[in-house]
């Protein structure tokens, strides 16, 4: 009976473990909202709201369709190469966070930085805006939806 109660009180434990890794992977995607299993006993503790996409300058999707059409903007997927390869706004460079530095001099426009992510809630993207804002890049924005938000309106994409 005692192994029971153990393994029990393991399960319980396990679950909260696993739900505080799964808040933690999906930080990106839910725009910081906690939402609780129906039917749980996990203490509402465990419970640990995933951080809010931080601030900065933000661009629509409509209003980056009609930069890319016009021309009058530059396009930045901070993705990994790997993800860029794949897949990519048509035309966009591949400059990430860590890169952004060395990387100004391909930005030197007095034209728009759209800047894009896979992240729903622009969390690497905003990063990077406000990173280069640092910089003194003041002309840079982050994507609203990322980079699935163009690809499901079927806007032009470069692809491997």
């Amino acid at each position: 009976m005692k192994f029971f109660k153990h393994l029990v009180k393991s399960s319980s434990v396990l679950a909260g473990l696993l739900l505080l890794a799964m808040a933690a992977l999906t930080s990106c995607a839910d725009g910081g909202r906690v939402e609780k299993a129906a039917s749980t006993s996990v203490p509402e503790s465990a419970y640990v709201p995933t951080p809010k996409p931080p601030e900065g300058n933000r661009i629509t999707l409509a209003d980056a369709k009609k930069e890319f059409d016009s021309g009058t903007a530059v396009f930045v997927d901070v993705r990994s190469p790997e993800s860029f390869e794949k897949e990519r706004v048509k035309g966009s460079l591949n400059i990430m966070i860590s890169q952004l530095p060395e990387s100004l001099g391909k930005l030197k426009t007095s034209r728009k930085i759209v800047v894009y992510c896979s992240c729903a809630a622009e969390h690497s993207s905003l990063n990077w805006v406000i990173e280069a804002a640092k910089l003194g890049v003041k002309n840079a924005f982050a994507l609203v939806g990322g980079t699935q938000a163009w690809v499901d309106a079927g806007f032009p994409v470069d692809k491997k």
